[in-house]
């Protein structure tokens, strides 16, 4: 597989306790920079892994402008955030933040040198 992203991971939750009804879990985020984030994931929550992996795997290989619709189409995500350049470091980054389910998603990905058609 190509260099397309360079992702550090580890599972962290936070829990926004009264911003949820009794009746529903607790939201989570998960900041998939974190070292052992994927790992934690797959152990815990296999399905999201699986998930995960396959957008973090390809969502660079599609139009920038068609990352939402391919995300909630194909994985069934929500509140989908794919910025453009976020940081022109060297390497330059790109934030992506996707809910799943009751899980909040985010992580900088490092920008792929492939150039878009206008």
């Amino acid at each position: 597989m190509q260099r397309v992203l360079i992702v550090l991971f580890v599972f962290s939750f936070v829990s926004v306790g009264d911003c949820a009804s009794p009746s529903q879990p607790s939201p989570r985020y998960v900041d998939l920079n974190v070292a052992g984030s994927m790992e934690a994931l797959a152990r815990d929550n296999p399905r999201h892994h699986a998930k995960v992996a396959q957008i973090l795997a390809e969502v660079q290989r599609r139009e920038p402008n068609t990352v939402a619709r391919w995300m909630k189409a194909e994985f069934g995500a929500n509140d989908v955030e794919y910025m453009p350049l976020l940081k022109t470091s060297d390497p330059a980054k790109r934030y992506l933040a996707f809910t799943l389910e009751s899980t909040r998603y985010e992580v900088l990905l490092v920008e792929a040198r492939t150039r878009w058609s206008k």
